[in-house]
């Protein structure tokens, strides 16, 4: 009787873990590998830690130094101060993108009142006006470049839909920012 449960609630944990809520795009690594790279430094300087600032960006600077650091070292690669084979520089980007309206979307207004003959429930209704519209998206593009000649050679860009943007939580900024670079660098080449 307990192996079921068990095999239901590592399914339903994988799912979870599957549900991240961000969206990865990378390039094929095949001009990274191409480079047989084994040092990467940063292109730019971490932010200094005594400036205060509600600025996002502020807090996900080192979160994502950190993250990408152990990506990287788990594929074999060291972190040198300068001149690394390769460098890693990030562009952190608030965006915008339309919300897909459902199918069930096409007879309500988001005015309230009553719909006669109509079999769309409260639920369903609500769920349509609150998806169909403009969210807030978080973007980060994640670039690799060839350490002697500066050209792009790997990119990946992470994009999270904001649920509240007046509110970082560096747990939730954390956790999702290793699920969408575990997502990322899931098919880059070891060192070497």
């Amino acid at each position: 009787m307990r192996y079921p449960r068990t095999l239901l609630a590592l399914l339903l944990a994988s799912l979870l873990a599957a549900c991240s809520g961000i969206e990865v795009d990378t390039w094929e690594p095949t001009q990274f590998a191409a480079g047989n790279y084994q040092t990467y430094s940063w292109r730019s300087e971490p932010f200094s830690g005594n400036v205060y600032s509600r600025d996002p960006v502020y807090a996900i600077d080192p979160i994502l130094r950190e993250l990408v650091d152990a990506e990287l070292k788990s594929l074999g690669f060291r972190l040198i101060p300068r001149g690394g084979d390769f460098t890693v520089d990030y562009i952190y980007a608030l965006g915008t993108r339309l919300g897909a309206a459902s199918e069930s979307a096409s007879n309500i207004s988001p005015r309230a009142g009553v719909r006669p003959n109509t079999n769309i429930s409260q639920a369903e209704r609500d769920n349509a006006i609150a998806l169909s519209g403009v969210k807030e998206t978080r973007n980060i593009a994640l670039q690799l470049n060839d350490g002697k000649s500066g050209k792009e050679v790997w990119r990946a860009v992470l994009t999270k839909i904001v649920a509240d943007s007046n509110e970082i939580d560096d747990r939730r900024t954390r956790s999702a920012l290793r699920s969408g670079l575990r997502k990322a660098f899931r098919d880059m080449p070891q060192a070497g």
